[in-house]
């Protein structure tokens, strides 16, 4: 199993998204869907961004028409945004450019181990067949490393809880 950046769509359009807005390569970590697609699990819809606080502050700061109302993903274009929220849920991101990604082709990904706990924590329902894919390349990678896993989980153990977002509603009794 080969992890490429040319198995991720709309890759072709990161280096001029990010020189329109200002936006050092060596500031961002490509994280979601794109993570799967690197590595040949799935096709991407978008691609979603991390970036380092200094930077996406100074974005803010220079392009304050990003920051809408303060929530929610910052759209670079129609098909490349930033998380403002990245892997918070699992208390990485101090190390996520460091210890929890890796470079492909010159670009920063988040570790597959780290997006499925994030997949976990989540739990949409539109996740459920990327769960399941990820499970079925974790037993099969030879790569996959069960002690990075482990190591978040002693950081974080509420990571294999799901959010309260994702919970369903309760029932009320009348």
């Amino acid at each position: 199993m080969s992890i490429a950046l040319d198995q991720v769509v709309y890759s072709d359009q990161l280096t001029a998204t990010l020189h329109r807005f200002g936006i050092d390569p060596d500031d961002v970590c490509i994280i979601g869907s794109s993570v799967l697609a690197a590595h040949g699990l799935r096709v991407n819809r978008d691609i979603d961004l991390s970036l380092r606080p200094a930077a996406l502050q100074r974005l803010l700061i220079e392009r304050p028409e990003l920051n809408g109302t303060g929530h929610g993903p910052i759209a670079l274009g129609t098909n490349i945004e930033i998380s403002r929220s990245g892997y918070k849920m699992l208390n990485v991101d101090d190390e996520l450019f460091s210890r929890f990604s890796t470079i492909v082709d010159g670009w920063r990904f988040a570790r597959i181990e780290i997006e499925f706990l994030r997949k976990i924590r989540i739990a949409r329902t539109t996740d459920l067949n990327d769960m399941y894919a990820l499970e079925e390349y974790a037993y099969s990678s030879q790569t996959w490393d069960w002690d990075l896993l482990y190591s978040v989980l002693k950081l974080s153990p509420a990571a294999l809880v799901p959010s309260k977002s994702a919970q369903p509603p309760r029932c009320t009794r009348s």
